[in-house]
């Protein structure tokens, strides 16, 4: 990826995470507990009311990735 890309990429999550402090918080505490079976739901409310909903349920791939996560964290 372009350095100049990364850069402005870094400075949005860094807007992000000023923005709406929680969003951090939450997907720390997700990952930290989540195991293999754990369904993870989203909702978003448009302004007009229109609401779109997904779930996942986390397979033995998707906690590889959430492992490799939970190492480079610490």
């Amino acid at each position: 990826m372009d350095p100049m890309k990364m850069l402005k990429f870094s400075n949005m999550i860094s807007g992000l995470r000023a923005g709406h402090p929680k969003v951090e918080e939450f997907i720390r505490a997700a990952i930290k507990n989540a195991d293999e079976g754990t369904v993870i739901e989203m909702t978003v409310t448009t302004a007009k009311g229109s609401r779109l909903r997904a779930n996942i349920k986390l397979n033995e791939k998707d906690m590889e990735l959430i492992n490799n996560v939970r190492k480079e964290g610490k």
